[in-house]
């Protein structure tokens, strides 16, 4: 009976969600983002962040697939680079390598979201996302990393022990962001996630309830090499815009590359270790209404949690009951 029952439940909620995609495909408007994936190696980005060497390489690799891109396919309404794509700090003005970059936009006109780093008074540094306008100005402020990465991004324990970070200098002392927040950029409502802040439900949720239409999502998985990790990491991505039915642009340094509908539609996917561009045509809805999972998240864990202590309850009383008759038959 109760197999049975399971049965009923799992088969019922199989064919509501192959209902619920229907209501996502009456789109309202279309952007075209143009993805680009350099596959830059591991080496050149630590060179370019500790100023060694490799920054003008990197950023004429992106410069150039970029403009190849821009010009060969069908013309995109921006493009994305992956995270920390810019190999120096982007908010401070008048550098060589900003000023090249700004000057590539307005000349060919082609906005930009791109990873890269800030720098902040207190002389910390974050990992940003920048939305840059088709004038090379800054369409919004840059969202910086929330959860950072522990011993590669921050030390754990740092800010009450000080005396970690002189222990651990190799470590990188991060400043945190303010969380999930929206960015407008191009009248879009980006919701714009770095890295494994995408493996975080409760992150993406801050998102969509800030009023995000679209979620970008900037990747740098190089360092996992190539078997497992990058599949893992996408998918885990992709489950995000499934639970509140919003399309999922990433953009990697090495792959994979892709972007999904709210409709749960995987579209064309980059290989991995190699150079990729691509020009995605994705339809969103602007205002778009909150999944029912979205509306419930908080409530969604308690009631699991009742629910395993009921069905633990229900089996203890229904035991300590055929206990009870046993003893009574003994007698």
């Amino acid at each position: 009976y109760y197999f049975i029952s399971f049965l009923g439940v799992l088969l019922s909620l199989i064919i509501w969600g192959h209902q619920l995609p229907k209501r996502w495909k009456n789109a309202d408007a279309i952007i075209r983002p143009l993805i680009i994936q350099a596959n830059i190696p591991n080496q050149q980005k630590v060179y370019a962040e500790k100023g060694i060497g490799f920054r003008s390489v990197i950023l004429n690799k992106f410069l150039q697939m970029t403009h190849e891109a821009h010009t060969s396919m069908s013309r995109p309404d921006f493009a994305i680079w992956p995270e920390t794509a810019f190999p120096e700090y982007l908010n401070l003005p008048f550098g060589e390598h900003t000023e090249k970059l700004n000057a590539y936009i307005r000349q060919q006109t082609l906005p930009l979201i791109t990873g890269g780093y800030s720098k902040h008074p207190n002389r910390q540094t974050s990992n940003s996302l920048f939305f840059i306008n088709e004038e090379g100005e800054f369409s919004d402020m840059p969202y910086h990393k929330s959860i950072l990465l522990a011993f590669g991004e921050y030390i754990p324990g740092a800010e009450k022990f000080p005396q970690l970070k002189k222990w651990l200098p190799m470590v990188a002392d991060f400043k945190r962001g303010e969380g999930p927040q929206v960015r407008n950029f191009l009248n879009i409502k980006v919701g714009p996630q770095i890295c494994y802040e995408s493996l975080y439900p409760e992150f993406s949720w801050g998102l969509v309830n800030s009023g995000a239409e679209v979620i970008v999502n900037v990747t740098n998985d190089s360092w996992f090499g190539w078997w497992q990790e990058p599949y893992q990491h996408m998918i885990m991505t992709l489950a995000r815009g499934i639970e509140f039915r919003r399309p999922v642009i990433r953009s990697t340094n090495t792959g994979i590359s892709t972007v999904m509908l709210a409709t749960g539609e995987q579209l064309k996917q980059s290989p991995i270790g190699q150079e990729w561009a691509h020009t995605f045509i994705v339809p969103y809805k602007t205002k778009p209404e909150l999944t029912f999972y979205a509306k419930t998240f908080n409530l969604i864990p308690n009631l699991i949690i009742m629910a395993i202590f009921f069905i633990l309850l229900f089996f203890r009383i229904k035991k300590y009951k055929d206990q009870k008759q046993s003893f009574k038959r003994f007698m």
